[in-house]
Parts: C-alpha cells; structure tokens; sequence
C-alpha cells in the first residue's frame, strides 16, 4: 500500500541532506518548545536511527499545539545563544482552526530581512491592523540593518479610499504595492469607480496571504496594467513556501508555485484518491523559531514535470482543508455557521450543499451564495417554501461578527441568496458541505 505522506524531494536529495537534518533536529530538540511537543506525542528524537523512513514518525505540528507548547517557551528559546537580540524576532498572530477560541502567536526571526531591489517606497493596502503593525516594524528593522531611513511605507484603508487618494498614491512616489488578493482586487474596483490610475512610480505588486482567484486577477489587471505582479505562497507563522512562475502561471493558473527546496522540506499528507493532499512544512532556518512537519491546513496536489525554467515540482494549491471557512468578497463564509442556521430549518431541509462564488457587478466584485436543498414532507406544508427559506437564512447568518446575509446584500456587497431544489446528492465517504466555485 502506498504511503499517504508524500515528501517532495527525490530520495536521492533526501539521502544527500541526511546528516544536515539529522544534526539540525537533535539541535531542535534541546529547546524548550520542542521538548515539550515531542513529549506530549511520547516521541523522542534517536539520531542513530534517523533515515527516510524515521522522518515520516516525528509527530506533526498543528496549531493547536502552539497553545499546548506556550508562547513562553518560544521566548525562552530566543534568548539562547547569539539570537538572543530582541531585534531579530517579531511576534506573528494568526488564526486558529475552527473550534479554537483564541487566535496563534507565532515568534518569526527578521533578522536580515532586507526589501528587495525596487521596494523602497511601499504602499501597503490589508484589512488587518495587525499586518499594518507588521509592515511597520519590518520597516524599521529594515532601516537599523542598512542604518538608513529610506524604506519607506504608506498604510491605505481600502474601505475608505475615495478620488483624494490618487494625488496621495502620487506624491509619495510609490514603487511597490502590498495587499492581500482580495483587498487588492476591493482597490481595484473603488479606483475604477473613481477614475484613480496607478501611478507612474509603481514597478510591482507584491500579493500574498491568501488565493487568487480568477476573476480577481483580470479585474487587478485592468488597473495595474504595467508593473510586475508577484504571487508568493507562504505563512506568516511559517515564511515563504513556493515562488511564483509566469511560465506556471499561463499553464496551471496563479495559485500553481515551485517549492523553495533552500532551508524547506515540504511534504503532502492524507492524499486523497485524486492525489490532493495537506501542504506540511518544515523550515531548517532557525532551531529556536522552526517549525518542524507543520499540517498548514492548505490543500494541494504536485506535479513532477520539467517547467520551463528548469525546476521540477510543481505545487499546485486547491483551498483550505476540508473548506471549514471560505473567503468571499470581503466576508467569511464559516461551515459552522451555515449547519448553526440550517439545522434550524432541519423540519424543512433534509440534506444540503452550499457552494460560494465571486462575480462582477460593474466594475465591483460581489459574493454570492448558492444553496442546494434536499428537502422533507414538510417543505411542501408551507405557502411559500423557497421564499421562507431564504429570508430565514439571509436574516440569521452572519458572515462578518455584526453583519448578516441580509446586511450585506442590502449593502450591495452580496447577491440575493440562490435556493435550488434536488432529489439527491451523490454517495460520497466525507461530503463536501461548502466549497467555492472560480
């Protein structure tokens, strides 16, 4: 039987760095952070048998565990040794998965994190105040390690941008922009609306954080017609996992990447008949801030082809593991929220299935959802059943913490919820309750 872990790299490369990771991992384990999860999985590292096969018995790390491990064991660690400067790390929150009820702080090195040639001057545009702090901080870092005060940066609420925000862009003179896909696409379409061009000045778009989808990319490109578009995959608890390709790009889309094989080990694992599988990570950067077989909650398959550019694997990315929250014109579409409210209706609605889109309004992307409906004998009792089960839903899910269905088509940022009738849905061992349609 074919093992359901798959390590991309060839066993020749992974024989060939055995003994780097092998010293790197008996390292790992004399800190604090790492004792503690190996003991909580009753594991503990034996360098004397360490071989391809022994890789694939050290535990995984999920994000749960950095609950279990503790923020302060992270901080212990730091102050060992030469990395003990206050000014090499900095704090990275992110989400949980569902069920969790407080959000992941991560401790990432920045030391030496230099900006590229021709991101000097940087407009960042996120809806997050937390990566707006980041971006300050990498900032200031950058400019201690060049002892300089030329990198730059402007911080843009995309929810607020009007026409004054052209001469703004403009005047200071920025070279690169920084958003989220999504945020960046909002931009996008209120520039649109407002006649704002890209400036001159811009040479690159830098995306990361979250999928491109297609309908978001073309309507960026109707803006940002000439600079340099980047499409990194990576985590903010982790770092960078794959580089963009535009020979990639053309072939498999924009969320298809090459891994970085320097300072990674990248695997999939519980691959699926279809050869999807979750993106686990390993980074060999840093044994006081690594982290080692980290489940990312990201879905991909491989392909082991010759590209263009010389490289070999290929990763492409399909969502987030078992879709339990989906991204979606500003909003988030949460698996548990959906059964919350139609559970609710369960006198009414036997099975069912959602599935999510963006379209284009104008110049205006828009969410919608689409429900299928299996529904019971008391469905046809009511006078008008479609129509009830819509205002129920759009009225009751809640897709930001204060605003509705019903909030957000009213605000014109969704369309009316779509209600299509079935007989049945196909057998399947885990069905796929919401997912989302490019």
């Amino acid at each position: 039987m074919e093992p359901s872990t798959m390590i991309l790299k060839t066993k020749g490369q992974f024989e060939k760095e055995t003994e780097k990771i092998k010293q790197f991992l008996s390292s790992a384990s004399s800190f604090l952070f790492w004792r503690k999860h190996f003991a909580n999985h009753n594991f503990k590292f034996e360098p004397d048998k360490f071989s391809w096969d022994y890789w694939q018995t050290i535990p995984f790390f999920e994000k749960s565990d950095f609950l279990k491990c503790g923020l302060d064991s992270r901080l212990k660690d730091a102050t060992i040794g030469k990395t003990g400067n206050i000014y090499n790390f900095i704090l990275r929150m992110t989400s949980g998965t569902s069920g969790m009820t407080e959000p992941i702080t991560a401790l990432r090195p920045v030391n030496g994190r230099v900006f590229p040639d021709g991101e000097v001057r940087t407009v960042w545009v996120h809806d997050a105040y937390v990566v707006g702090l980041l971006s300050v901080l990498l900032h200031i870092d950058a400019n201690r390690i060049k002892d300089t005060n030329k990198y730059q940066m402007l911080l843009i609420n995309p929810y607020r941008i009007g026409a004054s925000a052209a001469k703004t862009i403009n005047d200071f003179g920025t070279d690169s922009i920084s958003a989220f896909p999504a945020v960046l696409a909002r931009l996008s379409s209120l520039m649109l609306e407002h006649k704002i061009s890209a400036p001159d000045s811009l040479k690159k778009v830098i995306m990361s954080g979250d999928f491109l989808q297609n309908l978001q990319h073309a309507l960026i490109e109707r803006v940002f017609k000439n600079p340099k578009m980047e499409l990194g995959y990576g985590l903010g608890e982790f770092g960078k996992i794959g580089n963009p390709c535009g020979l990639l790009a053309k072939k498999y889309g924009s969320n298809a990447f090459h891994l970085i094989q320097h300072h990674r080990l990248i695997e999939l694992a519980d691959i699926d008949e279809n050869g999807y599988g979750e993106v686990v990570a390993t980074s060999f950067d840093n044994p006081a801030t690594c982290l080692i077989r980290y489940r990312t909650g990201d879905m991909a398959r491989v392909v082991r082809e010759k590209c263009e550019c010389g490289k070999k694997i290929t990763l492409i990315l399909a969502g987030r593991k078992n879709f339990d929250y989906i991204k979606c014109a500003g909003a988030m579409i949460v698996r548990q929220e959906l059964e919350r409210v139609l559970t609710s209706l369960k006198d009414y609605i036997e099975e069912w299935r959602a599935e999510t889109q963006e379209v284009l309004d104008g110049v205006r992307i828009v969410g919608e959802i689409a429900l299928k409906i299996k529904v019971t004998s008391g469905y046809n009792a009511l006078a008008n059943p479609k129509e009830f089960i819509r205002t129920e839903v759009e009225k009751n899910l809640f897709l930001t913490p204060t605003r509705t269905l019903a909030n957000l088509i009213s605000s014109g940022a969704f369309l009316p919820l779509k209600i299509e009738r079935v007989d049945s849905f196909p057998e399947a061992k885990k069905p796929l309750l919401l997912r989302k349609l490019d």
